[in-house]
């Protein structure tokens, strides 16, 4: 309940039919009145309730007709639990290696609801950062990878995932998955000239070595490479 919302109607059995009667909190052992408020003889919610944190409040009130009688009485209110939609939803790991196969693990999905502890369903859904969806696969609580990823070829990736509880209730949450760079091997080796003019003498120029590598800002260095088989 929201704070001021109507609780209870207050009433007193009194002999004398036509007396009236004024209502306060009396102070008493372990009391919660200052959770609530008193309009007239209305007791409504001064707090916003959970469940899960407290399920029963006590209040003590003072019923006065006026005429010098005076009684007070001990109320427990009791909190109904209700559903508890999920608030947040994460991810263990936010990132990936390039260059790994298909079917990689990243990370595991866990959500929170007061409601619940585990047992969610996991799926993805469209929306703000959904662009890139179809590159994930997603198993259980467990995010998986759906294609093999190149570091210099895109950096992240977003995906937009929902958590459904066992109500039927369900939140949902962009992530973006961070590609992280692994050394790739040379692709290519290249001499600039491959012939020698007669009568050269030792140590003349031949040509210059090159190497392609998509690790642009990588360095070669050159050795013999003998094959002894």
């Amino acid at each position: 309940r929201q704070i001021g919302a109507l609780i209870a109607y207050i009433s007193t059995s009194d002999e004398d039919a036509n007396g009236k009667h004024t209502y306060s909190f009396s102070d008493g052992m372990n009391n919660n009145n200052a959770q609530f408020l008193l309009i007239n003889n209305q007791l409504r919610a001064g707090a916003s309730f959970n469940f899960e944190t407290k399920n029963f409040y006590i209040i003590y009130l003072n019923s006065n007709d006026g005429k010098g009688g005076v009684v007070t009485k001990q109320f427990v209110i009791n909190v109904e639990d209700s559903t508890d939609v999920p608030t947040d939803m994460n991810l263990s790991q936010l990132t990936v290696s390039e260059n790994l196969p298909v079917g990689t693990f990243i990370g595991v999905l866990n959500t929170v609801d007061e409601d619940q502890l585990n047992g969610f369903s996991y799926s993805f859904t469209g929306g703000q950062g959904s662009t890139n969806n179809n590159q994930f696969t997603v198993s259980n609580d467990s995010l998986f990878t759906k294609s093999i990823f190149n570091f210099e070829q895109a950096k992240s990736y977003s995906i937009r995932l929902k958590s459904t509880d066992n109500t039927l209730v369900s939140f949902e949450r962009s992530f973006t998955i961070a590609v992280e760079d692994a050394n790739d091997a040379p692709l290519l080796l290249s001499l600039g000239n491959t012939t020698l003019e007669e009568n050269s003498t030792k140590g003349s120029l031949i040509g210059n070595f090159s190497t392609t590598d998509v690790d642009a800002n990588d360095q070669h260095t050159y050795t013999p490479y003998r094959d002894w088989e």
